[in-house]
């Protein structure tokens, strides 16, 4: 019995590896296109801290996908027309919309003593992508 659950437990186990290296080898043209599961902000839960923070980290997920639209929108409007934003505020919109990417794994991540530090960072991060936004595509703010 104890084997079959074992056999059992190592099979999902790798059936789910396996679900991640395939996901993580599809290429990606853009740095915001992708699976929406891949960064996921995953709730806590069970305290005043890990409700508010659960709160919070909706919120973030909200922003992170409403942002990730919006990326894909812009992306797609400039295949279709020709812009006049320069290289350099497309790069700075990568980099702004990375950042954000990644101060919300670390909001998610997050302790208590952590969170106000977090949280602020998260809040930058997502007004330099809004700032970002607004140079590399003056004409849709």
């Amino acid at each position: 019995m104890t084997a079959r659950l074992a056999s059992l437990a190592l099979g999902s186990l790798l059936g789910f590896a396996t679900g991640i290296g395939i996901a993580a080898a599809l290429p990606s043209a853009l740095p915001w296109a992708g699976p929406t599961t891949a960064a996921r902000i995953q709730p806590v839960a069970d305290s005043d801290f890990n409700a508010t923070k659960d709160h919070y980290l909706q919120k973030a997920q909200d922003t992170l996908d409403e942002w990730r639209h919006k990326l894909n929108e812009g992306a797609d409007k400039a295949a279709d027309e020709t812009r006049s934003a320069s290289k350099t505020a497309e790069a700075d919109l990568r980099t702004a919309w990375r950042k954000t990417q990644t101060e919300a794994k670390r909001l998610s991540a997050a302790s208590a003593d952590q969170w106000e530090h977090a949280k602020s960072s998260f809040e930058r991060a997502s007004a330099d992508l809004k700032d970002s936004w607004n140079r590399a595509h003056p004409d849709s703010k």
